[in-house]
């Protein structure tokens, strides 16, 4: 019983933490600077950066940049509740 309490009051105070972190001034500029990369990538894309000399090749860019997208945004798109479902 107690160590539901317990936990219950650690779970909270890691929620508390995560929000007071996103709101700090230095992660806003990092997920600023994560979003402008983002969207570089779908830029470079658009304007054909991804392109090779064979059909391999052009898999190849792409799929690295598409990995790199979906890295950003797995961050950026990051809540209290990616660490609980993450931890089951």
């Amino acid at each position: 019983m107690v160590a539901i309490k317990v936990a219950e009051v650690v779970e909270t105070f890691k929620e508390v933490e995560f929000k007071e972190w996103k709101q700090h001034p230095v992660t806003k500029e990092l997920f600023k600077y994560l979003q402008d990369k983002r969207e570089e990538l779908k830029e470079m894309w658009a304007n054909g950066n991804f392109s090779g000399p064979s059909i391999e090749e052009m898999a190849i860019r792409s799929a690295g940049a598409q990995g790199a997208a979906s890295v950003l945004e797995e961050i950026l798109t990051l809540d209290s509740d990616s660490f609980k479902e993450e931890r089951k």
